[in-house]
């Protein structure tokens, strides 16, 4: 597997190779840490699948069958997200089921695939609006919930992801004697979990600010796209709304 930031710079150096670039140019593009080369970073930080479509002469073939999400979850993806009707290769599953390795002795748990509003969640950690103590709490309620119905965190079958690194570390600490992944979206992109817990953390929203990075549509379509069977959403529904993409 090739690093997506490294594709443009190698296909430069093989002008007359076929290439075949499989991937979704709705997610977020190649994250690039170097700041003090400018051009190369302009260059590598934008999708190649974006890339190729400008040459506009790439031959496109649209994915409409999937085989890796529930389907309910590939749903909410191609709805919100696609804008291309996409059907699940298993057809209709059952919409709450999730059956964990050696399902027999671990048993089944239902975990629904819509949100669900904790109102606690108002309250902010320390005073900063980018980290939320009762929030990363509510996560290790779900994670105990979850390890008590037969899904064992040690198969790294949940992963919390947080849209804020100052959550992420948050939930490192509390979750550490747990074995769950956390990581923030960005990092999360490429990644599959069984059951994965979304943590939007912002208990107060201005309605007049600006939410680029909050609402920005790449990054939420990685965060709800990252499960295979359950997923979990944390938020307060009251702020949620003010910003269209959650309405």
């Amino acid at each position: 597997m090739i690093p997506e930031a490294t594709l443009i710079a190698l296909c430069s150096r093989f002008q007359q190779a076929p290439y075949t670039l499989v991937g979704d140019s709705k997610q977020l593009p190649p994250y690039v840490g170097v700041r003090d080369v400018p051009k190369s970073v302009a260059l590598c930080s934008q999708s190649v699948l974006d890339v190729a479509h400008r040459m506009e002469n790439a031959p496109v073939c649209k994915v409409s069958t999937v085989y890796r999400l529930h389907a309910g979850l590939m749903m909410i993806s191609s709805e919100f997200f696609k804008q291309t009707a996409k059907r699940h290769a298993n057809g209709i599953a059952s919409k709450f089921a999730v059956a964990p390795q050696n399902a027999q002795s671990r048993g089944t748990v239902r975990v629904p695939q819509r949100h669900r509003a904790l109102r606690a969640l108002r309250q902010i950690c320390d005073g900063f609006p980018h980290s939320n103590a009762i929030e990363a709490k509510a996560v290790r309620v779900l994670v105990c919930l979850l390890k008590a119905k037969g899904i064992p965190a040690e198969d790294i079958l949940i992963l919390a992801i947080c849209l804020y690194r100052d959550q992420k570390y948050l939930c490192d600490r509390i979750l550490q004697d747990t074995q769950v992944s956390v990581a923030t979206v960005d990092s999360a992109q490429g990644r599959e979990r069984s059951i994965v817990i979304v943590c939007t953390t912002r208990t107060h929203i201005d309605r007049n600010s600006n939410h680029t990075f909050f609402a920005d549509p790449k990054r939420l379509n990685v965060a709800l796209s990252r499960a295979r069977d359950g997923l979990l959403l944390l938020g307060c529904i009251l702020d949620l709304q003010v910003v269209p993409l959650y309405q």
